[in-house]
């Protein structure tokens, strides 16, 4: 089959790859689409993951094979959104609603990657991470971004009329814009794009403006009487962004770590801050499976509206073109569009 094979340097090159064998209680699945995910870079730039190597975990397809055994409501030809990790739901971290941080979460896997024409992954994630869909594919390789951004949210202590700062108004910047929206914050955006702020004006943000401006902060501290706000969600930037935010969260306020930051970045904060202020910091990586339903459900209710995001779609061929045009910030999503 053929896939595209991070080489290093963001050059990618199609390549015939083995065909993956399904596991035991698993599948095959010949993969529609999938979307280039921001966490791809960051592996890359990182040096997370080491060349050759086929990425890609935002996936749709249809099953091609089911591993013998009972499938309960699968069947060949489904149509299926696949979550890459699936949590065991009994250990102690899925008991204490930490389901990514479950060693069967960080075990399983779909192989060798979405970037290809089929992967294959086990029973686990057959059983706890599949979901029928029946929306068109490139619509349902943007689940997992939804899911991560719904469990963020879920977990952040929020009410209808607080408000919010989304530092950031990049792909997953605008979909927690629509999702705080929804749930009846007042949604102030910053981002260096303006055509960008455009898109959370559209998607009911009560203000956008340019990162840095002052006019954001105004707007904040006037949407909230003056105490700041109530949750900061950092979906983009440095260290330095996270230092600039933090005096505008109000006391008892909530920042939401939703992004990484170069390896070698480091954050100074005075922890008294922290402390007298009464200020909660909230990270989360990755959704659980009941996140994937609901992201699901969102998107095929179009409540959550994903496809003005999609700006590229391309082939195999152009994955790297893809990766260069989302440097660029050229690129809102890319989808790859088998």
């Amino acid at each position: 089959m053929k896939a595209a094979v991070w080489k290093g340097n963001n050059k990618f090159e199609v390549e015939e790859v083995p065909q993956p064998e399904i596991p035991p209680g698993g599948m095959l699945v010949k993969v529609s689409a999938c979307g280039i995910c921001g966490s791809d870079l960051v592996k890359m730039r990182d040096g997370i993951v080491q060349p050759p190597v086929v990425l890609g975990h935002e996936v749709s397809g249809v099953i091609a094979e089911l591993a013998a055994g009972e499938h309960h409501q699968f069947k060949e030809g489904d149509a299926v959104v696949v979550g890459h990790h699936a949590p065991c739901g009994i250990c102690h971290y899925c008991r204490h609603d930490s389901p990514s941080m479950c060693s069967q979460f960080k075990s399983t896997n779909i192989y060798p990657g979405g970037f290809a024409e089929y992967f294959a992954t086990g029973g686990e994630n057959l059983a706890k991470a599949t979901f029928k869909h029946n929306v068109s594919h490139p619509l349902a390789a943007i689940t997992e971004p939804v899911a991560c951004c719904l469990r963020s949210v879920h977990r952040c202590k929020v009410y209808p009329g607080d408000t919010a700062w989304v530092v950031g108004a990049g792909f997953i910047g605008l979909l927690m814009t629509q999702i705080l929206v929804r749930r009846g914050l007042q949604v102030v955006a910053t981002d260096l794009d303006e055509s960008r702020l455009a898109m959370a004006r559209e998607f009911g943000a009560s203000a956008a403006f340019p990162a840095r401006s002052r006019k954001a902060i105004n707007a904040i501290m006037e949407l909230s009487d003056g105490r700041g706000a109530d949750l900061i969600v950092q979906t983009a930037g440095t260290s330095a962004s996270y230092e600039g935010t933090l005096r505008y969260i109000r006391d008892g306020g909530i920042i939401n770590v939703f992004s990484s930051v170069p390896r070698r970045d480091r954050l100074t904060v005075d922890l008294n801050q922290i402390y007298y202020r009464d200020i909660t910091v909230i990270g989360s990586y990755s959704p659980a499976p009941q996140d994937m339903a609901e992201a699901l459900r969102l998107i095929t209710t179009r409540e959550i509206a994903v496809e003005p995001l999609i700006t590229h779609r391309v082939g195999l061929d152009a994955v790297g073109d893809a990766v260069e045009a989302i440097y660029r910030r050229e690129c809102l999503k890319a989808v790859v569009v088998l």
